[in-house]
């Protein structure tokens, strides 16, 4: 008879490995590693959020293996492709998790990160972008707004240019085209780590503002300068949900593992490289 056991130095080096991988405060994550082909009504492929995700005009497909690369995250297999269309946009719903944690409190501050790549292309007409809210977006006269009334943050995209967004209903309000309020994309066809920091203000206080935060990783995973915005209060208790859409960009929009927690370390998990192990074999 023989048996193969793990050497107590490989078990210790294992253990490290699981100790440093646990995200406790991770909410939220969405690594799209559901079945190739269309995402449209297909359930959630990790936790933190409910229900189906629902495509609404144009087409996103989940993809395997995943061609994005950023070698200092933590990853999984899929990612979605958005691809282009005059309208194309896709959602799902988040779960009752997020404010359970207290991460939709006023006073509360919410971290977010995804994975997002653009196609080079596009022109005048082009318009995307990605938001947390009350409701989804969609394409609009206006470019990409709220299918219903409500409130959204987020970004919108033009070209190279990523500009940080709040949506009311239809309407939207950009933090500036340039300089502070808007950062470009490294390079077309890259992928970029976008992370979010939503401060939510304090209600009844007429001075209080929701700030938002948007940075673009480096590959070390730490953070560079920040694009922020403040805006006046609003009721963020309501939101409920994840989208992106875009209209004639000319390419694929891409997105990978959305995180939703309560600090930067909790949506940067660093990719640990298993360490050797010990193999002791009995015979």
């Amino acid at each position: 008879m023989r048996k193969t056991v793990v050497g107590m130095l490989g078990m210790i080096a294992a253990m490290s490995v699981l100790a440093v991988s646990v995200q406790a405060q991770l909410v939220i994550h969405e690594p799209f590693a559901q079945d190739a082909g269309s995402i449209n009504g297909q359930p959630a492929s990790s936790f933190g959020l409910t229900g189906n995700w629902i495509v609404g005009g144009g087409s996103a497909n989940v993809v395997t293996p995943s061609t994005m690369i950023f070698e200092a995250l933590e990853m999984s297999d899929g990612q979605v492709d958005l691809l282009s269309s005059g309208n194309s946009n896709a959602r799902v719903i988040i779960s009752d998790d997020l404010s359970n944690a207290g991460l939709l409190e006023d006073g509360a501050t919410l971290w977010f990160s995804f994975l997002f790549e653009k196609e080079s292309g596009g022109g005048v007409n082009e318009h995307s972008g990605f938001a947390f809210g009350s409701s989804h977006l969609i394409v609009a006269h206006n470019g990409v707004g709220l299918d219903d009334e409500g409130h959204a943050f987020g970004f919108l995209t033009r070209n190279t240019s990523i500009r940080v967004t709040k949506w009311t209903g239809t309407s939207r309000q950009n933090a500036g085209n340039g300089g502070t309020g808007a950062f470009s994309l490294d390079d077309l066809n890259t992928p970029t780590l976008i992370v979010g920091r939503i401060e939510w203000g304090e209600d009844g206080d007429p001075a209080t503002e929701h700030t938002i935060t948007l940075y673009k990783a480096n590959a070390d995973l730490t953070l560079g300068t920040g694009t922020e915005w403040s805006v006046d209060y609003f009721d963020q208790s309501t939101f409920d949900t994840i989208s992106f859409a875009q209209r004639n960009s000319g390419g694929a929009q891409t997105y990978n593992e959305f995180r939703f927690g309560a600090t930067a370390e909790d949506v940067l998990p660093v990719y640990v490289t298993p360490p050797s192990v010990t193999i002791i074999t009995i015979r």
